[in-house]
């Protein structure tokens, strides 16, 4: 008997077979291609995040000297100022939580290679057992 973690465990522990254990690892790739598809997610997504940022730089500083040179009134700046706000206040959270998915698909990954080593390590300790059938 093997407990989850791929420990030997007493006779209550739930029995599962080397094959079991193993299958449960053929999902590795799945996982990992779900990391590299969050990372590609958020670089895209900061890039264009990064791009949308510039441009509303641009308008504030055009917001700014405008109001600035009594072409535009306060109250007129203040509302475009909320919006221009508002709109990086999203691309942050959108941004967030992309950084986010993508921290934990990779924390899946680092508990499959821990539990993975847990298992190897036990199948390498099975191999120095000497055989007492004969």
């Amino acid at each position: 008997y093997i407990d989850v973690k791929g420990e030997l465990g007493n006779s209550e522990s739930t029995p599962l077979s080397v094959d079991s254990l193993l299958s449960s690892y053929s999902d590795s790739n799945r996982i990992k291609g779900r990391v590299k598809e969050a990372a590609e997610n958020l670089m895209s997504s900061h890039r264009s995040t990064m791009t949308k940022m510039m441009v509303m730089v641009k308008q504030e500083m055009a917001l700014v000297n405008e109001t600035d040179s009594g072409h535009d009134s306060m109250e007129r700046y203040v509302r475009k100022l909320q919006i221009i706000q508002e709109s990086k206040l999203e691309m942050v959270k959108s941004l967030r939580e992309l950084l986010s998915h993508y921290a934990t698909a990779r924390e899946n990954v680092l508990d499959k290679n821990e539990d993975k080593l847990h298992v190897e390590s036990y199948l390498s300790d099975m191999d120095s057992i000497e055989d007492l059938r004969a």
